[in-house]
C-alpha cells in the first residue's frame, strides 16, 4: 500500500479501513479511531456520509464479478449496496445532524465518468434519504501509469472538530464549517419550480447528450449531467443547474449502456471484431480498458442505439457472444 494518509492512519492504529464491497459505519472519538478510509480504488465508486461524530463509508465496486450472464447485475448489486447504505443511516441517524456532508466518489477515465449511470443510482439514493451528495472523482489509471502515496484512496480525517475528507490526499473540504455545510446543502434546493425543455439527441466534443433551447439561447447538456426524476407520474430528466426538465418518450431513455468483459484470456483485437460485429451499424462502440480494483475488465459502451428494439437486438447478440468466451 502507498504510504499516504490513510496507510499512516493506519499503521498508527487511529483509522478503520472499509474493504472493497463493504459499507461501514465508523464512530469517531468513542476509542483511539477517529479516522476512516478506503483504498485500492481503480474503477470503484465510494459513498461517504460525514459528520463530527461519525462517517458511514460504502466501497463499491462497478460489478458483483459474477452472474455475467445477466446485463441487469452491475446495476443490482449498486442498488443492493445503496440499500446497505441506507439501513446503516437510519440506524445511526442521530450521528449525523444538519452539519453532516455526503459525498459520491466516481471513477474518470480520458476525462469523462467511467459509469455516469450508476453514480445516478447512488445520488437518487441519497436523495430519498434527505441528503443532498457532493460529486468528486478521482483518476483510473492504466497499468503504465505512474504511482504515488496515496493514489486510489479516500480517506476521512474525524480527529479535528470539523473531518477533512481526502480523495488521493488532497483536501476537498479545507473551508467547511457547520454553518457553511448546511447552508450548501439547503442552497442545492431548487428555489423555484423547474422549466420544462423540449430536447433532442446530439453530440458534441465526443460527448453524447440532449440539445434543448433556453431562453433564446441553444445548450448542450451531456448526458451525465441529468438526473432520472418522475414528475406528474412520468418519467423525466432534470438538470439541477439549469432548474429544467425534459418528459423521456417511449420509455425509459438509455443513451449509453455498459458491459464488463474480464480481460484476462481474450485479447484486445478480438474482442473489437466481435464486438463491432454484434452491435451492428445501428450502434456505435467505444472501448476503455481499466482496472476495477484489482482485476483488468474492458468495458465497452453502446451508443447511438435507433430504439428500444435495436437496444434489445444488439444486447442479445453481445450477451450471446460474451456466454460463448467464459
Amino acid at each position: 500500500m502507498n504510504q499516504g494518509l490513510l496507510s499512516r492512519a493506519l499503521a498508527a492504529g487511529v483509522a478503520s479501513e472499509v474493504q472493497m464491497d463493504e459499507v461501514k459505519f465508523i464512530p469517531f472519538k468513542q476509542t483511539a479511531v477517529s479516522c476512516a478510509g478506503t483504498a485500492n480504488l481503480g474503477g470503484c465508486s465510494v459513498v461517504m456520509i460525514v459528520s463530527p461524530l461519525a462517517a458511514i463509508v460504502a466501497h463499491i465496486p462497478p460489478h458483483p464479478n459474477t452472474d455475467w450472464n445477466n446485463p441487469a447485475a452491475a446495476d443490482n448489486h449498486i442498488r443492493q449496496k445503496m440499500e446497505e447504505v441506507s439501513a446503516l443511516y437510519r440506524n445511526f441517524e442521530k450521528y449525523f445532524p444538519a452539519d453532516r456532508t455526503t459525498w459520491v466518489v466516481s471513477a474518470m477515465l480520458e476525462g469523462d465518468v467511467v459509469l455516469p449511470g450508476q453514480r445516478d443510482i447512488m445520488e437518487q439514493t441519497l436523495r430519498r434519504l434527505s441528503l443532498s451528495p457532493t460529486r468528486l472523482v478521482y483518476a483510473a489509471l492504466r497499468s503504465q501509469d505512474a504511482r504515488f502515496p496515496g493514489q486510489g484512496t479516500v480517506f476521512i480525517d474525524g480527529r479535528g472538530n470539523i473531518p477533512l475528507v481526502y480523495v488521493e490526499d488532497r483536501v476537498v473540504n479545507p473551508h467547511q464549517s457547520p454553518a457553511t455545510s448546511h447552508s450548501r446543502e439547503q442552497d442545492q434546493t431548487p428555489r423555484a419550480p423547474p422549466v420544462k425543455v423540449r430536447t433532442q439527441r446530439a453530440r458534441s466534443q465526443h460527448k453524447l447528450g440532449l440539445q434543448l433551447s433556453l431562453n433564446g439561447q441553444d445548450l448542450f447538456i451531456p448526458d451525465d449531467q441529468w438526473q432520472a426524476v418522475s414528475r406528474d407520474g412520468r418519467k423525466a430528466l432534470y438538470n439541477r443547474e439549469k432548474n429544467i426538465y425534459t418528459f423521456i418518450e417511449g420509455g425509459e431513455r438509455r443513451p449509453m449502456q455498459d458491459y464488463f468483459l474480464p480481460s484476462e484470456g481474450i485479447s484486445e483485437a478480438v474482442i473489437s471484431k466481435h464486438i463491432t460485429r454484434y452491435c451492428g451499424s445501428s450502434a456505435e462502440v467505444t472501448k476503455a480498458s481499466y482496472q476495477v480494483c484489482t482485476q483488468w475488465f474492458f468495458v465497452w459502451k453502446l451508443m447511438h442505439l435507433r430504439d428500444d428494439r435495436a437496444i434489445v437486438s444488439a444486447e442479445k447478440r453481445l450477451q450471446a457472444w460474451m456466454t460463448s468466451q467464459r
